[in-house]
């Protein structure tokens, strides 16, 4: 899944980890995934729900732990609009991927099951 990564990839704080975060996909290790909400504003669509479809659909290849873990290898920030305001500072440095609209997590899903 990683040659055709998610547009909405990246690291905060800027450096390559496309090739880090590709080896660690394919390295058949458990996944430490953190789920990091907006704050709801004006949300498009419902928030929770989608990420239980996510968690429905990577059960068993993904591990969902807090964001704020040092342990976390990738942060989802599931932003309830294309404003996508939520601050992300605090995981500066860290993998990071964001959910604007309910299509964004079939994407998601088909990155991380490669």
């Amino acid at each position: 899944g990683c040659p055709n990564a998610s547009p909405l990839t990246g690291r905060l704080g800027g450096g390559d980890s496309k090739e880090s975060f590709c080896l660690l996909l394919n390295s058949g290790a458990m996944l430490k995934i953190g789920i990091k909400y907006c704050g709801g504003c004006n949300p498009y669509y419902n928030r929770v729900a989608l990420v239980g479809r996510i968690k429905s659909r990577l059960q068993g290849k993904v591990e969902f732990v807090s964001p704020d873990k040092d342990s976390v290898d990738l942060v989802l920030a599931v932003e309830g609009c294309k404003t996508a305001c939520a601050d992300l500072s605090s995981f500066d440095g860290k993998e990071l991927r964001a959910i604007t609209q309910s299509e964004d997590a079939d994407e998601f899903i088909r990155e991380i099951l490669g």
